[in-house]
C-alpha cells in the first residue's frame, strides 16, 4: 500500500515537474500562448512585412528592367527614324539632280 501511495505521489511530482511551463506565465506573450524563449519563428506581422519589403524590390527591379526596356527601344526606334530620313534624303537628291539634269537637256534641245 505504501509503495503504491509512494508512486502516484512520485508520478504526481513528475506530471507537475513535466507540465510546470504551461503554468508559468512569465513567458506568456500577448496573444495568450505560451511560447518558450528559444522560440524564434517569426510572427504573422514580420512575415507580412518581409513580403510587402520582398514585393517593393521586385517592383523597383521590374521598373528599372522595364525603364531599360524602353529607353533601348526608343533608341532603336530613333536609329531607324534617322536611317529613313537619310535614306529620304538622299533619293530626294538623287530626284533633284534627276530633275535638274532632265531641265538641263530640255533647255539643250
Amino acid at each position: 500500500m505504501k509503495c503504491r501511495l509512494l508512486a502516484i505521489v512520485l508520478g504526481l511530482f513528475l506530471c507537475n515537474a513535466a507540465y510546470a511551463d504551461i503554468w508559468d506565465d512569465d513567458d506568456v506573450t500577448s496573444d495568450g500562448w505560451d511560447t518558450p524563449d528559444e522560440y524564434s519563428a517569426p510572427t504573422v506581422q514580420e512575415k507580412k512585412q518581409k513580403v510587402e519589403s520582398d514585393a517593393e524590390v521586385a517592383r523597383k527591379e521590374a521598373a528599372k528592367r522595364k525603364a531599360k526596356e524602353e529607353a533601348e527601344l526608343k533608341k532603336k526606334k530613333e536609329a531607324e527614324r534617322v536611317e529613313r530620313e537619310k535614306k529620304e534624303a538622299e533619293l530626294k537628291a538623287k530626284w533633284e539632280e534627276e530633275r535638274r539634269l532632265k531641265e538641263e537637256a530640255d533647255r539643250k534641245a
